[in-house]
């Protein structure tokens, strides 16, 4: 249908309006319509075009109507005026009542259609409804501008229960996004509308308009299947909600006065705090074709990037669990999946030397399809893992078991690679400072090109053996260095690479010694290198103790071996 176009100003669209003349092509011509709330007559030319018409207003000119349109006229002002030169200039007419909605009596014949176009409110939508609604003919339309809005909870859980009791029935219609109006038809019971009261404290919102109505995927209304599942206690199935929506900026404004009438006598308020994360970071997430977002700077960063970087995923919902998510940034585990989070996202991700696979939350805050992480020795009920954020060991919260049944994408289990079926591919497969500790790590990179799908990436992030604190013992920074310590003094200033340690050493067991460019080299015989990068020690890391006297003792090493921390590589593997 051609939109309206008029020069008269309007709080309706151009969907509405079509709405409107949608229903009034359906009314006899010269049947009554009553429109309450007409403003300056932007829907009155459509209805006064063929109907006899009536229009109910105090006609107050508001501060929010001039808000609308500045300068036409000074609030406290008459605008009747105004609304009937709209219809004259049209060649149209109307009886004007000048009236409150609650004062006005209808004392006609049978109203054909009753457009209420100004309340926002229940009381205020029962105050029109009650003067005219018995004089409905049994035919009789009813167009309610903003009944399909969410932002006015209690008219929409009004309206429910007009029509949960019959009084009135919602009529067949298709409603795109852009448009709130919902047409409903006299029920069987309608002679009941006074045994309805606008406020029911035992009625909770459930969002049933729509059931029987075309509604746009995109409408906002649906956000109020979000509130109603709120008040079921149903905190998945709000997630679950919110996760169908697109993103509407206004319900982010619109959740503050949601909240306080509706869901103020919830007792879960943690729950309720991370909906409302959840719904601001939903309604002002970035577009559909937006690279993923950085997710590390902050708790409340975390949590937007799961729900942003996620959205393509069906168990976005489902999976996400904020107090996971953030105990995972408190421990530091968000801080490297969000430097590589454009290799992971949307990709089946593969973890080798995982540990307890807190990287993997960040993989899927990251926008990863799934994780599994492979460690031989997880201990998958174990709830103790590293906090990398102050280096040392403790409580996590959750067992790699716990977070698996939680988390459904994300899974963790103590096996090697080459014990994955070989059936089962991945996109990526992920080593952050692990391939140093791999004895057989040449076996590894086969089993891992085996289970990449054509074109999957191995990435990894390779701690050098032969940088300051390539031992990775006691002192790891410059500032934690002790000379008084016996146990540092083996170890400082490159005396690692000579050490020879007892065969039940940490250097013996966990450290492969391997040089970079014997790991290059591994890497290309399975694998077309795209990146590698070698990352220089800082000075905390100690670069600047290295001396001449130790690049000599060292000779058989050059000056990048002993002053790269890590090596980045990215790189695909070979057909």
């Amino acid at each position: 249908m051609t939109p309206v176009t008029t020069s008269v100003p309007r709080m309706t669209t151009d969907a509405d309006v079509d709405a409107v003349r949608s229903t009034v092509q359906r009314v006899p011509k010269g049947a009554t319509a009553v429109e309450f709330g007409p403003w300056l007559g932007g829907l009155s030319v459509v209805l006064a075009k063929t109907l006899n018409l009536h229009v109910v207003d105090r006609f107050l000119w508001t501060s929010d109507h001039a808000k609308k349109v500045p300068d036409l006229l000074n609030v406290g002002d008459d605008f009747r005026p105004l609304l009937e030169k709209t219809l004259a200039d049209a060649k149209l007419c109307a009886t004007v009542h000048k009236s409150a909605f609650d004062g006005f009596k209808w004392s006609g014949g049978d109203i054909a259609l009753i457009v209420v176009d100004g309340p926002k409110t229940a009381p205020a939508l029962q105050a029109c409804f009650s003067g005219v609604i018995n004089h409905l003919d049994t035919s009789g339309r009813i167009l309610i501008k903003n009944g399909l809005s969410p932002l006015y909870t209690d008219m929409a859980a009004y309206l429910e229960r007009l029509v949960s009791n019959g009084v009135l029935r919602i009529a067949e219609q298709s409603v795109p996004a852009t448009s709130n109006v919902l047409l409903l038809e006299a029920g069987a019971k309608l002679r009941d509308f006074d045994r309805i009261k606008p406020f029911d404290p035992d009625w909770e919102i459930q969002a049933s308009l729509e059931n029987n109505i075309n509604l746009a995927e995109d409408h906002p209304y649906r956000f109020l299947k979000v509130v109603a599942a709120i008040a079921a206690a149903d905190w998945t199935g709000a997630f679950e909600q919110l996760a169908k929506m697109q993103a509407h900026p206004g319900l982010a404004d619109a959740w503050q006065s949601v909240t306080t009438k509706q869901l103020k006598t919830s007792s879960n308020a943690t729950l309720i705090d991370h909906l409302s994360e959840a719904v601001t970071f939903h309604h002002t997430q970035p577009p559909e074709d937006a690279l993923p977002v950085e997710f590390n700077e902050s708790r409340e960063a975390a949590l937007q990037g799961y729900w942003s970087n996620t959205r393509h995923h069906d168990w976005r919902a489902k999976a996400y669990q904020p107090e996971i998510l953030t105990k995972a940034f408190e421990f530091g585990y968000m801080d490297w999946p969000s430097k590589i989070r454009e290799h992971v996202y949307g990709r089946d991700v593969l973890d080798i030397g995982c540990g307890p696979g807190l990287h993997g939350l960040g993989y899927l805050a990251a926008g990863a399809k799934s994780y599994l992480g492979l460690d031989p020795i997880l201990q998958s009920n174990r709830d103790r893992s590293k906090n990398v954020a102050k280096s040392r060991k403790e409580p996590f919260g959750w067992t790699p078991r716990q977070i698996s049944r939680a988390i459904s994408p994300w899974h963790a289990s103590a096996e090697a690679v080459g014990d994955t079926p070989i059936t089962r591919r991945f996109d990526i497969c992920t080593m952050h400072n692990v391939t140093e500790h791999l004895h057989q790590l040449e076996e590894i990179f086969v089993d891992i090109a085996a289970r990449l799908r054509v074109g999957g990436k191995l990435l990894y992030n390779h701690h050098n053996f032969y940088c300051w604190n390539g031992h990775h013992l006691p002192p790891k920074t410059v500032s934690k260095l002790d000379l008084d310590d016996p146990r540092q003094a083996e170890m400082i200033d490159w005396k690692h690479i000579n050490y020879v340690p007892e065969p039940d050493h940490y250097i013996a067991r966990g450290l492969n010694r391997i040089k970079l460019d014997e790991l290059i080299v591994i890497t290309e015989r399975y694998f077309e290198i795209e990146q590698m990068i070698e990352i220089p020690s800082r000075p905390e890391n100690g670069v600047e103790r290295l001396t001449d006297d130790i690049r000599a003792a060292h000779s058989d090493l050059s000056e990048r071996d002993l002053t790269t921390q890590n090596l980045f590589c990215v790189a695909t593997v070979r057909a």
